[in-house]
């Protein structure tokens, strides 16, 4: 396998790290949408008896605070990770240390390595504890035009881009900007709910030139996660990808997920 070429290229998924870098966005799959219909009937009333009170900078710092962080305590942990594409698969360590910083090793291919290294510093991102005014400093915010019933569009200026996104049942469920030559859209597809915020665990990404609004490229991400502790850790993700008609597929395992204070005392 080492003399094998790794084709995922992860340049997509990097633009991902700096949409999501705030959010992760979310909606409920459809397996489940018949009993999620009614219950976001019966939340939504509820909810816009709330949001019709909060301007939009309140509404939008309430979903970003009910998103799912690790707390200041994070000990970091480590794991065993195997990088399947079609015939390809590679086997290796990682490390994401309490700073949250990424170590891969023992994979003998530098794409496969830095795959998973660009996917684990994205999961980290996310998962990193900001506040809404350090996150969001300078940031204005303002009600859009949603188009549709139950959805609430909040556009963000200021900064080096600006961002529309949609909101319903204080979790995001779209957010489009512009990324250098690219518009992009991420719409969110599931969730997992937990005790202390949600994540999302599906969600597509769509890239558009700027200029000609032509399709480049989509992925699609599926995650699984796994409670470690009193931590919610990646444990398994599935990369599709089409880059101007050249599709792939992309799965990472994370086995042996061990926190590092559990290492510790041992």
């Amino acid at each position: 396998m080492t003399n094998q070429k790794f084709k995922y290229q992860a340049g997509c998924s990097l633009l991902i790290v700096l949409i999501l870098f705030n959010s992760s966005l979310s909606t409920q799959a459809s397996e489940r949408s018949h009993f999620v219909a009614n219950s976001f009937l019966s939340s939504q009333r509820q909810e816009n008896a709330i949001t019709q009170n909060l301007s939009a900078l309140e509404l939008f710092r309430k979903v970003y605070e009910n998103r799912y962080t690790w707390d200041n305590q994070f000990p970091g942990y480590t794991a065993v990770v195997e990088i399947k594409q079609g015939n390809n698969k590679y086997n290796g360590n990682v490390r994401v240390n309490s700073d949250l910083n990424v170590e891969v090793t023992g994979i003998d291919n530098e794409q496969a390595s830095q795959t998973v290294k660009n996917q684990l510093l994205m999961i980290a991102i996310h998962r990193r504890q900001t506040p809404f005014a350090v996150a969001h400093k300078n940031k204005t915010f303002e009600f859009g035009t949603a188009k549709n019933p139950g959805v609430v569009e909040i556009l963000e200026a200021g900064g080096k881009t600006s961002a529309r996104y949609q909101i319903a049942s204080n979790q995001i469920v779209q957010v489009s900007r512009l990324l250098g030559p690219h518009n992009v859209v991420v719409k969110t597809l599931d969730t997992e709910v937990t005790p202390a915020g949600y994540i999302a665990t599906q969600y597509h990404s769509t890239f558009y030139d700027a200029k000609s609004d032509r399709l480049v490229g989509e992925e699609t991400y599926t995650d699984t996660y796994k409670e470690v502790g009193n931590y919610y850790l990646l444990n398994r993700q599935v990369i599709q990808t089409n880059e101007n008609g050249n599709k792939s597929v992309v799965e990472l395992n994370f086995k042996q997920i061990k926190l590092m204070s559990s290492i510790s005392k041992t």
